[in-house]
């Protein structure tokens, strides 16, 4: 039986507009018996080790709104809700729009259970980039350092007591591992554009 994975929801919203981001942790235990327990130890690990670092990313129109995270494999468990007050994002003012912003790309090596081997990645949208992290369309240095800070904390584990990993949740039947963990993670240096599929376009 595969260690637990567990999905992290970190919920938003940006000049009033309604925005999520999906990211997924495996941890340590296989099959917990406190997958609740074990899910508010992820958000709490990711609050204290990640949220100042996310949030240096972000405009300040971004405004944090809560989490939410539960066991998705493993016969799942329930979600836990940890509310945060619209705490704003610190890098800039003014958000370009929405739609566009920075995007970290995951790659990963896919093993299927048929053919064979091949890289591919996973992408995480930042919304709400300043507009002082863009000069003719080119992501600036301070910003690129800053999205750089985030991918070094995502590449390591987080301090919940329970060794916990990002990485990329497949639920493709033909994969024979559920979750990967990238070889490296990166800030892409194209700016991101958000379509209505919710899926990064660079």
């Amino acid at each position: 039986m595969p260690n637990d994975i567990h999905e992290l929801t970190i919920v938003a919203s940006v000049a009033d507009q309604f925005v999520e981001n999906v990211l997924h942790f495996q941890n340590n235990v296989a099959a917990s018996t406190q997958p609740g327990t074990d899910s508010a130890s992820l958000i709490a690990a990711f609050q204290a080790d990640v949220e100042p670092t996310w949030l240096a990313c972000l405009a300040d129109d971004y405004g944090l709104q809560g989490y939410r995270c539960k066991r998705v494999n493993n016969s799942g468990g329930p979600s836990v809700i940890v509310p945060r007050s619209g705490v704003p994002g610190s890098f800039g003012t003014n958000s370009v729009t929405s739609g566009q912003g920075a995007c970290i790309i995951s790659s990963y090596k896919y093993i299927p259970s048929i053919g064979s081997d091949k890289y591919r990645t996973g992408r995480i949208f930042m919304p709400a980039i300043a507009e002082s992290a863009i000069e003719e369309n080119e992501l600036q240095p301070g910003f690129i350092t800053a999205l750089q800070a985030l991918c070094d904390l995502l590449a390591a584990e987080l301090a919940d007591g329970l060794e916990s990993t990002y990485g990329v949740y497949s639920r493709q039947t033909l994969s024979t591992v559920p979750f990967y963990v990238p070889d490296v993670i990166y800030p892409s240096s194209h700016i991101a554009t958000q379509r209505r599929r919710l899926r990064p376009v660079l």
